[in-house]
């Protein structure tokens, strides 16, 4: 089921599904190093031993690291509901 929903634009994670158009792009250097210090510093007992870097670590520590991890900006498609 998790592939239908995938494919119909729906999304099927948390207390509530979603359903609707949705265009992904790859995030900036820039704004991906802030993101990438958020994430790590939000979810620091799950994600930390993902990082070279510690939490709670300068913006600017991040930005070496911004290339090799992913950032994507969910942005809702064009003509979606």
């Amino acid at each position: 089921m998790r592939g239908a929903a995938r494919r119909s634009g729906c999304e099927t994670r948390g207390p509530a599904a979603a359903c609707g158009s949705a265009a992904g792009a790859a995030g900036k250097k820039s704004w991906s190093a802030e993101i990438l210090k958020a994430y790590l510093d939000r979810f620091k007992r799950t994600v930390q031993r993902y990082f070279p870097v510690p939490a709670g670590a300068s913006v600017e520590t991040f930005v070496p690291l911004a290339g090799r991890y992913p950032v994507f900006e969910l942005t809702r498609a064009t003509g979606a509901p």
